[in-house]
């Protein structure tokens, strides 16, 4: 899946760098350390339980747009991340419907948020 992903993300947006975390610790770690723009947190990730997981990627990098990707598509799961932080949730049989649209929205949103802050011309 993650391969997939990064294949996908990199033909849509080959620009982004990307980073990838092989269990819950990992992500957590390196949300820490890199303090990205963006995280898509899999529900299905070893090592522990991702709706903690995404509330303390959120209290580390409170600007990272969390994104919890699930093969569970159901109000429980959506309504427990959104609790947890997560900016929207993608169900896995979704993602390349919506993650493009969300890209975007995300890389215009920080685009005209470091204008603002003079970060770019």
């Amino acid at each position: 899946m993650r391969r997939a992903l990064r294949e996908f993300i990199g033909a849509l947006r080959p620009e982004l760098r990307l980073i990838e975390a092989c269990c819950v610790q990992e992500a957590q770690a390196l949300a820490a350390a890199e303090r990205p723009r963006m995280v898509l947190m899999d529900f299905s990730l070893t090592g522990g339980e991702a709706f903690g997981a995404i509330h303390r990627i959120r209290k580390d990098a409170p600007d990272c747009c969390v994104v919890a990707v699930s093969v569970n598509d159901d109000e429980a799961h959506r309504g427990a991340a959104a609790a947890a932080g997560a900016a929207a949730f993608i169900a896995k049989r979704s993602l390349p419907e919506e993650l493009p649209g969300l890209l975007e929205t995300e890389i215009s949103a920080l685009a005209c948020a470091a204008r603002l802050q003079g970060e770019v011309p």
